[in-house]
């Protein structure tokens, strides 16, 4: 972070449009609050209640594949491709939580902008007192933003508590940063989610990953899914975070799957 006074002219020149927003024909599909839709083949009938088995496919793949192994151990390589195993959620690294407890210039929970957002924040949890408090807080995110659409392109906390506006993306920022604002290591993850629709469909998605009973779990405040894969960890809080994301999104970001059953 470079100071308040660069951070705030930061805010005033996205307050309007997020950095990485996309355009209104794009926002206006018909599809839920993620990311990219990614072409999915099925390999006969698969259930997405069970373990499954996702195939990766990109022109590049050595990136991915080192992505997946440090969460996945060892993984399958294909030609042009990655094969993993989807059961229960591994977490992208099992890394202390030690760099995920402060304000950032992403999650800016220490600006005056957030401080309404935390607040009621704060009165959700005093009346859902005997809950934990990490799924209470995703459940008041959900609630909190209720324009729910892909205008946005992750917006830094403050702006996302200032609008109730946006995707996947700042849902997973504003839950990260009223995690931590109450104690709660957190961090978002860019990965991949499978839903079931008509049909199981697959998206580039974002979501929050809390220390939580001594390790990493997913909170989802856009969605509800058994099968996500997180590609990567947003380690990269302060003012080129937007960058680093899109660079990293693109390297990892897979151009079709394959779903076979577990």
């Amino acid at each position: 972070m470079n100071g308040a006074i660069s951070r705030r002219a930061w805010l005033g020149l996205v307050a309007g449009g997020g950095l990485l927003a996309v355009s209104p024909a794009r926002a206006a599909e018909d599809t839920p609050p993620f990311l990219d839709v990614i072409p999915l083949t099925m390999e006969g009938d698969v259930a997405l209640e069970g373990p499954v088995h996702l195939t990766l496919k990109r022109d590049d793949s050595a990136a991915l594949a080192a992505a997946l192994r440090a969460s996945h151990g060892k993984v399958d390589a294909t030609a042009d491709g990655v094969r993993v195993r989807l059961a229960q959620y591994r977490p992208v690294t099992a890394d202390r939580p030690q760099g995920f407890t402060r304000p950032s210039f992403l999650l800016d929970y220490d600006e005056p902008a957030f401080a309404p957002a935390a607040a009621l924040a704060k009165a959700y949890l005093e009346k859902k007192a005997g809950e934990p408090k990490a799924a209470a807080l995703t459940a008041f995110v959900a609630e909190f933003i209720t324009k729910k659409n892909r205008m946005r392109g992750f917006d830094v906390a403050s702006i996302v508590a200032k609008r109730g506006e946006g995707d996947c993306t700042e849902h997973a920022v504003l839950l990260a940063a009223l995690l931590r604002a109450n104690g709660i290591a957190a961090r978002v993850i860019c990965g991949l989610v499978l839903m079931k629709m008509e049909r199981p469909l697959a998206f580039g998605h974002a979501w929050t990953e809390a220390w939580v009973d001594g390790g990493w779990k997913p909170f989802d405040a856009a969605a509800t899914a058994k099968h996500r894969l997180g590609l990567f960890v947003v380690t990269n809080e302060g003012a080129g975070f937007s960058a680093g994301l899109a660079a990293k999104y693109q390297a990892l970001l897979p151009t079709r799957l394959v779903l076979a059953a577990g």
